[in-house]
């Protein structure tokens, strides 16, 4: 401000004495007088062996600049870089790569420099260790950064951005691929099967993968009529069981079905809120459940189940 005011004034006289007669500049003398009077007591005030450049400035560019007097703003302290948070996180475009723009206080854009912005993905499951990102920017976009980095697995991850020495709110960010899934080389292709439909993995590392309608009996729930149809390997029928009721062995619109490998079929008993256990020939073994929302209670089951 200080230097402001002396360049006003020294405009002022080096325009008076330029286009100005003599009479005018000597009766103008009182007017610069007062005005340099002002500027002293102003620069009274600073102390000028205590002004210091500092290395890193809370300085932020302004996005849209009207001229070379106004080309960003200053932020002071700490105090508004910490109400910055992070806008907007655009969902990956790539494998290995997003996008995310700071909101200052005043719901602009927050332009820093790359060297002052730092951001990192931690998985949300406890023990993970932060992942490496590389932060870039565009010509075309300004205020938003590209993160390029390398997630190991899909699922949730915190946002994790520090501007300067300040770290803005975690942000939560779901990666919805696994990034490495195009990237696996085959071992081994078997090409006998026949509509494969579901592969699992045993505890000795044994691949199993199940096949519809080749040599093995096809189980099909029958939802509107209450029942459990069974056919043949070539899908002629070969008998059913089950009924409506909530007796042993009835059901109400079950919703699925599961195998394990004695051959014991487990069916999802929807609106009887419970799983039955029946025989391979369909008689009935057990069930466990009964409505309600305590541990081992159902409501209105539906959907998969799985036999280990």
């Amino acid at each position: 401000m200080s230097l402001t005011l002396l360049e006003d004034v020294e405009n002022d006289v080096e325009q008076s004495l330029q286009t100005d007669s003599l009479q005018q500049v000597l009766m103008s003398k009182r007017q610069m007088m007062e005005r340099m009077s002002r500027l002293n007591k102003v620069t009274a005030q600073i102390n000028v062996e205590e002004l210091h450049i500092k290395e890193k400035a809370d300085f932020v560019l302004s996005k849209g600049i009207i001229s070379l007097h106004h080309i960003g703003d200053i932020i002071s302290g700490t105090t508004a870089l910490q109400q910055c948070r992070v806008k907007e996180i655009n969902h990956f475009s790539e494998a290995v790569s997003f996008s995310l723009s700071i909101e200052a206080p005043d719901s602009t854009l927050l332009l820093v420099p790359l060297p002052s912005l730092r951001c990192s993905l931690v998985p949300v499951s406890k023990g993970d260790q932060p992942i490496h990102t590389i932060v870039t920017t565009t010509s075309t976009d300004p205020g938003v950064y590209r993160i390029q980095c390398n997630p190991s697995i899909h699922g949730a991850y915190t946002v994790k951005v520090q501007v300067y020495d300040i770290q803005l709110e975690d942000t939560l960010l779901t990666v919805p691929f696994d990034p490495y899934l195009d990237n696996i080389t085959p071992v081994h292709t078997i090409t006998e099967l026949t509509n494969p439909w579901g592969v699992a993995v045993s505890d000795d590392n044994q691949v199993i993968i199940t096949e519809c309608g080749v040599h093995c009996q096809v189980y099909v729930v029958d939802n509107g009529n209450h029942r459990i149809q069974v056919l043949n390997p070539d899908l002629t029928f070969s008998h059913s069981f089950g009924s409506r009721g909530s007796a042993n062995g009835q059901f109400k619109s079950p919703g699925d079905i599961a195998i394990d490998s004695q051959g014991l079929v487990y069916v999802v008993d929807g609106w009887n809120h419970r799983i039955q256990k029946f025989s391979p020939d369909g008689k009935f073994v057990d069930q466990f459940g009964s409505r309600g929302s305590d541990p081992g209670q159902l409501n209105g089951p539906f959907g998969s189940i799985t036999t280990l």
